[in-house]
């Protein structure tokens, strides 16, 4: 029960990344610039702490290192980059849509490196929680258009994002939680630095110098914050049935723009109750 809370909790606190996207965007920052300074933070400030509290835990064998580039290039850099280029040839919505494939992806992968058995009890979770994100995203009120290029990225996305639970998985077999997230992050930050324009984000940083507690802000709370609880509860959570929870996240991110102001539809609030529910129906069965 409670590695389902903390991966519950690293949901909620990815849900709420759009409040401060809300505010920082505004000020000049780019959606990959901000995945970059969210990076830089969370590694300054988990190095810093284990510098001080526990040293031997930032020590790992050059031989896992593949393990980081896993969970930092190969997911967290390449989710993102997919994710953006899916927008540029869909609508948000279907981008959120398509980025939510992950558990199915997920799914296949845990059977395949983790015998992890396919049962009807998660599938029909997953399928119950993926329509639900379906509705919460708003694509079912709207026609939807997307080429095939735009589904390609879209699915590119969803296979990254589900890169990190199986890569972290084989991690947490060798490491502590908070090694294993300090070197995804510093393996994120090389890569996003390439992506995302440093010497224009630190131009936007010069002239919003206000901004920079928010940053931090966002970088502890939707960065290590949510990364350790998504991290934490994943040592004693299947793979699959940790991907199916964290579903959690665009509810969270829908009530977050219901308090900006947004609107949340009659299929909206259904698909709100199908994410949830198919969470409760995951943890009775499971």
């Amino acid at each position: 029960m409670k590695s389902s809370l903390l991966i519950l909790a690293g949901g909620v606190l990815w849900g709420i990344i759009g409040l401060f996207v809300r505010y920082l965007t505004p000020l000049g920052f780019t959606a990959m610039q901000l995945v970059a300074l969210r990076s830089y933070i969370t590694v300054v400030g988990l190095v810093l702490i284990l510098l001080f509290t526990q040293p031997q835990k930032l020590k790992i064998r050059f031989k896992d290192f593949p393990l980081f580039l896993g969970t930092g290039l190969l997911s967290f850099v390449f989710f993102n980059t997919c994710y953006f280029k899916t927008m540029e040839y869909a609508s948000l919505s279907v981008a959120a849509i398509l980025l939510y494939t992950a558990p199915f992806f997920v799914m296949g992968m845990s059977a395949i490196f983790f015998r992890e058995k396919v049962t009807k009890h998660k599938l029909f979770a997953l399928m119950f929680a993926f329509l639900g994100c379906v509705l919460v995203s708003g694509a079912a009120d709207r026609s939807v258009q997307l080429s095939p290029i735009g589904l390609l990225w879209g699915l590119g996305a969803g296979f990254g994002y589900a890169l990190y639970s199986v890569f972290a998985k084989f991690a947490l077999k060798k490491y502590d939680t908070l090694t294993v997230i300090t070197y995804t992050f510093i393996v994120a930050s090389v890569g996003a630095t390439f992506l995302c324009q440093p010497t224009e984000m630190i131009h936007t940083l010069s002239q919003a110098p206000k901004s920079v507690w928010v940053l931090v802000l966002y970088g502890i709370t939707t960065g290590a914050g949510a990364y350790y609880c998504y991290t934490k509860g994943l040592e004693n959570t299947p793979p699959a049935k940790a991907s199916v929870l964290a579903t959690v996240e665009p509810v969270v991110a829908a009530v977050c723009g219901f308090l900006l102001g947004e609107t949340i539809t009659v299929s909206g609030g259904a698909g709100i109750l199908m994410v949830l529910c198919s969470v409760l129906y995951l943890q009775r069965q499971t």
